[in-house]
């Protein structure tokens, strides 16, 4: 394993240095970080996305995503609640202007492109799913929509390496 290996791996997240509350699949050549949407009980769809980098991109990753933060003064970013303009964990992104905001997506944009070189997204309709997949095949599709998705993006990285 490289130097830039599994100490440098769970510092990193996009959302600051909590590396136990992110899921990370590491290895010596890349990491993959995913990202959850629509976990909460009332979203009607599940999604996974992953953002699959270099592990010696880790830590220059980490160096700009840090400038970025300190420039625009926020400590987390939430897509969500950026787009919705919604204060209730990032108080600064409901004050933000037009300007601010284009910049700081582009940043985000540039820095996504630069040091990720595959993304990846598994989507699954909540309501297809419980239609679909019996109780009894869940063990192995996934017991909850999001782990499907998980479990969809991990076997499509085993066979992408």
């Amino acid at each position: 394993m490289e130097i830039v290996g599994r100490t440098h791996h769970m510092l990193v997240s996009l959302w600051g240095k909590r590396w136990n509350e992110v899921n990370l699949v590491m290895s010596n050549l890349y990491t993959a970080y995913l990202d959850d949407s629509g976990t909460a009980p009332k979203q009607k769809v599940a999604i996974a996305t992953g953002l699959i980098i270099p592990s010696g991109k880790i830590v220059a990753l980490e160096d700009e995503w840090d400038e970025l933060k300190e420039k625009w003064r926020f400590s987390c970013f939430h897509m969500a609640e950026f787009n919705a303009k919604n204060g209730k964990k990032e108080p600064q992104f409901a004050n933000w202007n037009a300007y601010q905001r284009k910049r700081v997506y582009q940043r985000i944009r540039t820095i996504t492109k630069k040091y990720g070189i595959k993304t990846v997204s598994f989507a699954v309709n909540k309501d297809d799913y419980d239609e679909i997949v019996p109780p009894e095949m869940r063990k192995w599709a996934g017991t909850f929509h999001y782990t499907w998705a998980v479990r969809q993006f991990i076997t499509w990285v085993d066979r992408w390496r």
